[in-house]
């Protein structure tokens, strides 16, 4: 009998906070500024309130900055719930996406000098709109078959594609969208499903000692698909970062950090394995990506970010592991050099694979 009180109760208080609120999640991205090396900035303001009651409401903003080749790079700036007035502006700020990059706050400058942001960047954005169907990536009016999942804060990845979707924000490989989805089981609204769907992990009540699941929110979530639209088909690079991104993603992950040298290991799938590697020296960031296929390299990219306020990145296509190709050279790096070989990848793979079997070694 007590049991049961204690569930009507449970069910009744229930009763009364949804009819205070819905309960949802909302997760919004707001573009801010672009550069030429492909880096995007966002303001990032994310509501999660289960139970559907005002007084728990809570915000949450930060800023993000993403580009193609899979830099996710999130941090927070402050809290605010609706009640705090000394918060309002800030609050009114973010909400509206009104933010002064002239004026920006310790966090906000620290992510413009890393990644070459300026005060006077305009926000630029592609003339198209991308559209995402299950298995399916239709760019500039073609469609070919790639799955692509949507990222959002925390790099939680979507899960279920309802509808086809097309992007609300693009620019070079950073595609934005706001996905809507809606159970229609709450004061009548009916249900609407719009884009995909992101499987946060649902907490649990604790209740005189028994675990009831939170309800399942409603969900306005904004989420990025981060892609290579220039890759063709025909040079074996059109879904590297797709895997990438799936190694990134992955709980099968793998990583290591030695001397300031971080690696992400992962098997994308059964043929295909992914090694990330990224360090800094000074004011340069450094990225090494390996796509091995059936235990052979077919594919490579190397960049560097930040000497002389630049990028330069370069991919290679790799025959036999002894011919190599340049797919592409974006910026002023090493290609530039007449001395330099494209071959000179394949001795840096054969290296840090030297230096993985240090590292699982002594592990």
């Amino acid at each position: 009998m007590k049991y049961f009180f204690t569930l009507l109760l449970y069910f009744f208080s229930l009763s009364c906070v949804v009819a205070t609120g819905f309960p949802e999640i909302k997760i919004k991205l707001i573009p801010l500024a672009v550069n030429q090396q492909g880096y995007v900035l966002f303001a990032t303001k994310s509501l999660k309130n289960p139970m559907g009651s005002n007084r728990i409401y809570r915000y949450d903003f930060g800023w993000l900055v993403v580009n193609k080749e899979g830099v996710w790079d999130e941090r927070e700036a402050f809290h605010s719930s609706l009640s705090e007035e000394k918060d309002g502006f800030k609050y009114k700020q973010y909400d509206a996406g009104e933010i002064n990059l002239q004026q920006p706050d310790k966090t906000l400058k620290e992510l413009m000098e890393k990644y070459h942001f300026k005060a006077d960047n305009k926000l630029k954005k592609e003339s198209w709109v991308l559209a995402i169907k299950p298995h399916q990536t239709c760019f500039k009016g073609k469609c070919i078959e790639r799955s692509l999942k949507q990222k959002t804060l925390g790099e939680v990845a979507s899960t279920i594609v309802h509808t086809p979707i097309r992007s609300n924000f693009y620019y070079k490989g950073v595609a934005l969208f706001h996905n809507i989805y809606e159970t229609g089981r709450i004061d009548e609204v009916e249900k609407k499903e719009q884009g995909s769907s992101f499987d946060f992990e649902q907490e649990q009540i604790v209740f005189e000692g028994e675990k009831y699941p939170r309800r399942h929110p409603h969900s306005y979530i904004d989420g990025l698909i981060l892609f290579d639209p220039d890759l063709k088909e025909n040079n074996g690079l059109s879904n590297i970062y797709e895997h990438f991104t799936a190694c990134r993603s992955s709980a099968d992950k793998k990583t290591y950090t030695v001397k300031n040298v971080h690696w992400e290991l992962c098997q994308s799938s059964e043929k295909v394995r992914i090694i990330h590697i990224a360090y800094s020296k000074k004011d340069t960031e450094y990225m090494e990506l390996y796509y091995v296929e059936n235990g052979k390299l077919t594919h490579a990219i190397e960049s560097e970010s930040g000497m002389n306020d630049g990028y330069w990145d370069v991919k290679y296509q790799i025959k036999d592991e002894k011919q190599v190709r340049i797919v592409s050279s974006l910026g002023h790096g090493k290609t530039e050099d007449d001395n330099w070989k494209p071959e000179s990848i394949l001795g840096m793979y054969k290296k840090r694979m030297q230096e993985l079997n240090k590292i699982k070694n002594k592990k």
